[in-house]
């Protein structure tokens, strides 16, 4: 069952950013001088060379790279039910815990994301079962017997620095405990984990000091454990009113607490404390650093959601020791015994599959569609375009293959006007990611490139410079039309919805007293003098920002038409021409190449057929 959830829909999402970055920058060859350079600003250098590994054998799709949390989650199921049995001595309840484990919606996601987060929600709890395993052993075992947990994490460290919060943990654990010859074996783990530590310690101090890495995430706020952190913790992406997180919190909290100072059974106090730890400790940390960095996000703190599920079985084992024995109360009282048993595992367990049904079919994906955004880009640009976004996203990088260049926005506040100046010179086409940090640039192209509309894919605008090169014009004509223009070709874009653009390239020969506007037919038919058009797009030039009558005699003019999506598909011809716009008197058509073109289209040339889907 865990597998199967885990493997659902597996790669139906496209990678977010920090996937693609993880893809694309975590799998570079260790210990070369890329992998140097980005460690200088990347922290988890373990968790680097674990992708670079892991890529090397199962190579780069969505599917391959998420597996390795899959398999880490799944791993993490197996340690939450060998963990569960540790604390509890009892396989029903193990079951139970272990149930909910593999159920937990935020375990679920992250099993479901190609980063570090599942590989340490599964090492954190393999270190505690570990530690748990040398606290059962009576006297203090050898130091060769700590060699798995020195081990373990130590590679914990690697793959997620902030794994030391769970160090903490252990060591207030130990010390009330009240076991000395236990405390000092642990030092002297610590020692050895320590000195194992030291190039991940220097490389920290680069990280935070050096490179001065502040986070992308949130600062702290008290409200925000409330109603962001613990609820997201422990049922996935959620926000919760501050009473409703605070009574969250307390259920959390309040066994634990009871099982502390419940006097009858040694080993669920024991548990009490090590679960009220690992879930305070942690939370409390990162709180405290989220003071000076913005890093108050609640999968940094994943290692505790597996002592949230925790507590809700030693909720249950409470119940269990606590309600009178099925002897002394009877049939009825062994049903009533039964129900409050499982009554809160029930609730929880119907919260947690609400949360994956909302997860897989209801909640925004976790990415937008990148493949389909990538595809749309890659089958209009060309190496003379290019693509702006306002957000350095690895995913735009990970997904296009297309030949254009890319371009962030800068992150900082300054308008770089010089930069897009540049990019106006030097490309012919560009396609804007439209966003708030691309206002700027949509408003600087707006005022000093050419608008095509109609190629309408959401959240994307293009342009292209005014001034017109030659080499963009796919199908080159030279019709004159009269003695005012010569129309020097077309190109055909893909539009919006299987659509058609069309961009229309006119020489102007004269300026004209009054207005002329361009006729676009669209037909069946070759046939003379032609059928009846199916759509009718005449239009001023360039959606009527260019008058003949103003235009520059030599200068060639981009004129874009955006045929509509209500055209039935199938095949058809284009004709244009020119007309007067107050008397649609049309100019003549002159083709160097057959003498009685004006005879034969009556103003009407059909330059092309074009395919409509």
């Amino acid at each position: 069952m865990a597998f199967a959830l885990r493997i659902h829909r597996l790669d139906a999402v496209d990678l977010r950013g920090d996937e693609a970055f993880t893809v694309i920058h975590w799998t570079k060859i260790p210990f070369s001088d890329t992998w140097f350079k980005l460690i200088k600003t990347e922290p988890n250098p373990g968790a680097l060379v674990v992708y670079w590994a892991w890529r090397g054998v199962m190579g780069q799709t969505v599917f391959a790279m998420r597996m390795l949390s899959v398999f880490a989650s799944l791993f993490g199921v197996a340690v939450g039910f060998a963990l569960s049995h540790r604390l509890f001595k009892n396989w029903w309840l193990t079951g139970l815990v272990g149930f909910l484990w593999l159920l937990d919606p935020f375990l679920l996601w992250h099993a479901q994301d190609a980063r570090n987060y599942s590989l340490i929600a599964a090492l954190t709890p393999l270190n505690f079962y570990l530690l748990l395993y040398l606290c059962d052993q009576k006297p203090t075992p050898r130091w060769r017997a700590w060699l798995p947990y020195i081990l373990v994490q130590t590679l914990a460290l690697y793959i997620y620095y902030l794994d030391g919060f769970s160090l903490v943990v252990q060591a207030a654990y130990v010390l009330i405990l009240g076991r000395r010859d236990l405390l000092k074996s642990l030092f002297r783990a610590w020692v050895v984990i320590g000195l194992l530590c030291v190039p991940l310690a220097i490389q920290i101090y680069v990280v935070r000091v050096v490179s001065g890495y502040q986070g992308t995430a949130a600062a702290f706020a008290l409200s925000g454990v409330f109603k962001q952190l613990v609820p997201t913790l422990f049922l996935g992406d959620n926000t919760f009113s501050l009473g409703l997180g605070i009574g969250l919190v307390i259920l959390l909290l309040l066994g634990p607490l009871i099982a502390i100072v419940y006097r009858q059974n040694k080993e669920i106090r024991g548990a009490g404390w090590l679960i009220l730890l690992w879930m305070v400790v942690p939370i409390t940390l990162l709180s405290v650093l989220s003071t000076q960095s913005n890093i108050f996000l609640a999968r940094y703190v994943i290692m505790v959601t597996p002592a949230l599920i925790l507590s809700i079985g030693i909720w249950v084992a409470l119940l269990k020791d606590i309600l009178p024995i099925a002897q002394s109360i009877g049939r009825t009282g062994q049903g009533a015994r039964a129900v409050l048993l499982f009554s809160l595992p029930l609730f929880i367990s119907i919260l947690f599959l609400h949360e994956i049904n909302d997860y897989f079919y209801h909640d925004a994906p976790k990415a937008p569609d990148w493949q389909g955004l990538t595809d749309y880009l890659k089958a209009r640009t060309t190496s003379h375009d290019v693509i702006i976004s306002g957000s350095a996203d690895p995913a735009l990088e990970y997904y296009y293959t297309g030949s254009g260049d890319i371009y962030y926005v800068p992150t900082s506040t300054t308008k770089p006007t010089d930069q897009f100046a540049w990019l106006t010179d030097h490309y012919v086409g560009i396609y804007l990611l439209a966003s708030d940090r691309t206002n700027f640039a949509d408003a600087y192209l707006r005022e000093h490139t050419q608008a095509i509309y109609g190629d309408t894919y959401p959240g994307v605008l293009q342009y292209r410079n005014w001034v017109v090169s030659p080499t963009e014009i796919e199908h080159p004509l030279a019709i004159q039309l009269g003695d005012m223009a010569i129309l020097r070709g077309y190109t055909l874009l893909d539009g919006a919805d299987g659509g058609v653009i069309l961009l229309l390239y006119w020489e102007a020969l004269r300026q004209t007293d009054t207005p002329y506007s361009v006729l676009v037919h669209v037909v069946n038919d070759v046939g003379e003098p032609g059928p009846p058009p199916r759509a009718v797009l005449d239009h001023g030039i360039a959606n009527a920002i260019i008058s003949t009558t103003a235009w520059q005699p030599g200068g060639l003019y981009r004129d874009p038409v955006a045929f509509p999506a209500d055209i039935p598909s199938g095949h058809y011809t284009i004709r244009i021409g020119l007309y007067e716009t107050t008397t649609g008197v049309k100019l003549p058509i002159i083709d160097p190449n057959q003498p009685d073109a004006e005879a034969t289209y009556q103003g009407r040339y059909p330059i092309g057929k074009v395919q409509l889907d």
